[in-house]
């Protein structure tokens, strides 16, 4: 499921967020974001996932998402740590990026963290 994001005020698409359900046995989803850079510091991001979080676990009834991000995209950490993510991985220049490998980080959060999370 891609959703796009538009920023109400402006009548501006800034944002895209993708939802998969990746593994339909175990109740297992992963989404990825982009926003504009233009628009990057303002939460936006932050309230876009959090509204789709809300869906995937009282609506979707999964039981475990995922998400990766560039490791040196502090901004992105930063996106998933606000929404209660934790870090479980790191991929070792596993990403090729304007010519050279990347490392990415992988975060999840659990039903039963977001659901027993203040929101």
């Amino acid at each position: 499921m891609g959703l796009a994001i538009e920023l109400k005020s402006e009548r501006r698409l800034i944002a895209s967020i993708e939802l998969r359900i990746s593994d339909e046995a175990n109740r297992t989803g992963d989404f990825g974001y982009v926003l504009d850079r233009n628009y990057w510091g303002h939460g936006y991001m932050t309230e876009s996932a959090r509204a789709v979080l809300n869906v995937v676990f009282n609506e979707l009834k999964l039981h475990r998402v995922w998400a990766t991000c560039n490791a040196q995209n502090r901004a992105s950490h930063r996106v998933m740590e606000k929404l209660g993510m934790r870090r479980e991985g790191l991929f070792l220049k596993n990403a090729m990026e304007k010519g050279e490998w990347r490392d990415t980080y992988l975060y999840v959060v659990l039903a039963e963290e977001w659901l027993g999370a203040p929101q």
